[in-house]
């Protein structure tokens, strides 16, 4: 639960104007306790709307031997060349642990850039006793932390609220005489999720292939990835609210984790297993909670319900009604295509929402069914007039490109399916409309630990047309607007996901370069498309085959052989 913590002055100048605006903060003395900087290798928009991070912040600070304090990286809004910390304006030497929490790749760079701010080695082995112990954790370091492998001591795989417990004990213990690092990573080096990479050396074919791994004499030769059976024993909320984030005066409430839909490209329904939904009433409890914080602050609370998989929750509906007939608001962070009924629309007319998100993925049948992507394009336009008529105008549509097998026609549906609703609008309303469509092309990153792990990523110059396609199809349009990522990052993106660690000197050299890619490659001998533009041999040595669970790659090979002659979604 959150509790207004009463604000102090930082020990350097005046309380920060972004940690005044917060409730729920904490302010802790150090005297005695381990010393956690907590970073979030983006900015605080970025990361006080990531409810991974603020949990991991919450479960650090409710011991009472550990002080978690928080740095953020790319705001100028914090005002400071050296990185200081959010609460007390401490610089990152100050703490005996730096933790990384990581959700997207392309923030490695990040990583790297913050230590150079510190004045902290980046290199493992540069670094002494007396440098600070780093260790990194979240959704891309669990995917594959092996890009960063030569820079962290410690990764935390899996989700944070069995594993972290086990951690702050052991080293709480170490503590009891005087904090040595090494000594804290020897009595962790077997715990659950803990994952050394110094205790892995890998040898590689002629080729480039991985040919062997070799495992360190007391370090375990797989790392499963902790994952909680009953998450309703960890409710999971905001709990730091602050107007500076994606979702404002938001209070977040994780309904469940995991995804039963399993989009063959996705994680979350492959890596993120089983789907686990809390339980009622502890879903109920949480929305007490937030209801009781809003009302003493005389605010209207909107409660954002999080997950991947919410139609698969049976009482979700109850959920939002027992919000609605409270007082309060609700939003989702994800809307699938069946949700589209009335009862659900008149629920989101109420709470009220001006605007839904959906994600069709490809723009043809053939595609979705390669993918595993349940959607009905005839129950979606049937759907159109039930949201206008209730005056949801704003519509958010997802797409990808670059999937396995796609071509321009596929690319050109995209085009089509959108005109298709563009038509309807003008049916139904003449030429002045409200409707706004929103196009968002992201372009598809074949992700370990997921059945297209094997696959190729295309090149850059097929994301530039193809974008360009769509783009140009679409500008005339009235009510479209596009926006797609940056075809660059997406292959850097790409090459960190399915990295092994010798692709360290690049993202050094990228660190310096400011991610210009054709500069970075000009200083190291490391050819990116050996990563991202082959298909991986079913018994290749993945970089990620040690941190999984057991029979996940026949599995995912099981799955992947299927999409290739797939026509209907499982």
């Amino acid at each position: 639960m959150i509790n207004r913590v009463p604000h102090h002055k930082q020990r350097k100048g005046k309380p920060h104007a972004l940690l005044a605006e917060e409730v729920g903060f904490y302010r802790k003395h150090w005297g005695g306790k381990i010393r956690v900087g907590l970073v979030f290798p983006n900015s605080y928009y970025v990361g006080m709307s990531n409810l991974g991070f603020q949990t991991v912040y919450h479960l650090i600070n409710q011991n009472e031997n550990f002080v978690c304090e928080r740095f953020f990286v790319s705001d100028q809004s914090l005002g400071n060349t050296t990185p200081l910390s959010i609460e007390s304006g401490e610089p990152p030497a100050r703490f005996q642990i730096l933790a990384f929490s990581i959700s997207f790749e392309n923030d490695y760079l990040n990583v790297l850039s913050f230590l150079d701010a510190a004045r902290v080695p980046k290199l493992r082995e540069k670094r002494t006793k007396h440098d600070p112990l780093i260790l990194a954790g979240g959704a891309a370091i669990t995917i594959n932390p092996e890009a960063l492998a030569d820079f962290l001591d410690l990764c935390i795989l899996g989700e944070a609220e069995e594993i972290l417990p086990v951690l702050l004990k052991s080293a709480a213990e170490i503590n009891i005489n005087r904090w040595e690092k090494e000594a804290f990573l020897e009595a962790v080096r077997s715990s659950a999720g803990c994952y050394q990479p110094a205790g892995y050396v890998f040898s590689y074919h002629a080729q480039g292939t991985i040919a062997k791994m070799k495992t360190r004499s007391g370090y375990p030769q797989v790392i499963e990835p902790g994952r909680p059976e009953d998450i309703s024993l960890y409710p999971t909320n905001s709990r730091v609210l602050t107007p500076h984030t994606e979702f404002g005066q938001h209070f977040l409430i994780e309904v469940s984790r995991g995804c039963a839909k399993r989009c063959r490209f996705c994680y979350s329904g492959w890596g993120v297993t089983p789907l686990r939904i809390r339980q009622k009433k502890v879903l109920l409890s949480q929305v007490d909670g937030a209801l009781e914080i809003f009302k003493k602050a005389e605010k209207k609370v909107v409660i954002g319900l999080i997950g991947s998989s919410l139609s698969d929750c049976s009482y979700i509906a109850e959920i939002m009604d027992y919000i609605l007939t409270r007082g309060g608001q609700f939003s989702l962070s994800s809307i699938p295509l069946e949700f589209l009924k009335d009862s659900n629309l008149d629920r989101l007319v109420a709470s009220p929402i001006k605007s839904i998100t959906l994600a069709p993925e490809a723009g043809t049948q053939r595609l979705r069914a390669m993918i595993n992507k349940k959607w009905d394009d005839e129950l979606f336009l049937d759907s159109l007039p039930a949201l206008w008529q209730r005056k949801i105008f704003k519509i958010r549509l997802y797409f990808m490109i670059g999937l396995p097998k796609e071509n321009n026609d596929d690319v050109r549906a995209i085009v089509q399916f959108v005109k298709k609703i563009s038509h309807l609008q003008r049916v139904h309303f003449g030429q002045r409309s409200n409707v706004h469509i929103h196009v968002s092309i992201n372009t598809f990153i074949p992700k370990p630990h997921t059945p297209f792990q094997w696959s190729t990523m295309i090149s850059l110059r097929s994301i530039q047309s193809r974008i360009k396609l769509i783009r140009k199809e679409l500008q005339s349009e009235k009510g479209i607007n596009v926006t797609h990522d940056v075809a660059k990052w997406a292959r850097i993106q790409g090459l960190i996901a399915r990295a092994d660690r010798r692709v360290a000197p690049l993202l050094m050299a990228l660190n310096q370069c400011g991610g210009n890619i054709h500069s970075a490659i000009s200083q190291v001998n490391i050819n990116p498309d050996f990563y991202l533009n082959r298909s991986h041999h079913p018994e290749e040595l993945l970089p990620w085959d040690h941190l999984t669970v057991p029979d996940e790659k026949t599995i995912l090979l099981k799955h992947y052989q299927k999409s290739l002659v797939k026509t209907h979604p499982d």
